[in-house]
C-alpha cells in the first residue's frame, strides 16, 4: 500500500512538488539543499519520468510474472508435502518477499529461512521442510539466474572487447 501511495504520488508532479518541499525544509536537510541545486534535480527528473500509459505494459508483465512465481512455487511446495491453501502460501511469501527486500543479509539468506519457519510453523509445517523449501527457492529463483545473468554479463564484456578497436 505505501508503494502504490508513494507511486501516485510521484505521479503527480505538482503533489510530488509540494511534499518534496515539506521533507527538504527538515532541518538535517538544510546544509544537503544549500550544497546542490535541487531545483534542477527535481525537474529533470521529471523529463524522462514515463508515461502512464507507457507503464500498463511492464505492470502487466510483472503481475503475471509474481503470478507464475507464487503457483510454480506452491506447486514445488507440494513436492515437499506442504498441506497449506494456496491462499494461506501466497499471503506467507508475500510477507516473505517484503522481510527479504530489507537489505539485512546477502540475498535475504537467514531472513527467508526464519520468515518461512515463522510462518509455516502456523500451519503445523516442520521447520525441515520450510528450511528446504526456502532453499530450494533462493536456488531456482534467485542464484540460478543470477549466475547466468553473470556469465552473459561477462561474455559479452569479452565480446565488445575483443572487437573493440582502438581509435586513437
Amino acid at each position: 500500500m505505501v508503494i502504490s501511495i508513494l507511486f501516485l504520488i510521484f505521479m503527480n508532479k505538482e503533489l510530488s512538488k509540494k511534499l518534496s518541499k515539506f521533507i527538504l525544509k527538515i532541518r538535517f536537510l538544510n546544509t544537503i539543499i544549500n550544497n546542490y541545486n535541487i531545483k534542477n534535480s527535481f525537474d529533470l527528473f521529471y523529463e524522462d519520468f514515463p508515461k502512464l500509459s507507457g507503464l500498463k505494459i511492464p505492470f502487466i508483465l510483472s503481475i503475471i510474472g509474481w503470478i507464475l512465481q507464487f503457483y510454480l512455487l506452491f506447486l514445488i511446495s507440494k513436492l515437499f508435502q506442504f498441506e497449506i491453501n494456496l491462499i494461506y502460501f501466497i499471503a506467507i511469501i508475500s510477507i516473505t518477499n517484503v522481510i527479504t527486500s530489507l537489505p539485512i543479509t546477502i540475498y535475504g539468506l537467514g531472513t527467508r529461512e526464519i520468515t518461512l519457519l515463522s510462518l509455516f510453523s502456523i500451519f503445523n509445517i516442520s521447520p525441515e521442510k520450510s528450511v528446504s523449501l526456502s532453499l530450494f527457492w533462493f536456488l531456482i529463483f534467485w542464484l540460478s539466474p543470477s549466475i547466468i545473468g553473470g556469465l552473459i554479463t561477462i561474455n559479452e564484456g569479452f565480446f565488445k572487447q575483443k572487437n573493440y578497436k582502438k581509435t586513437y
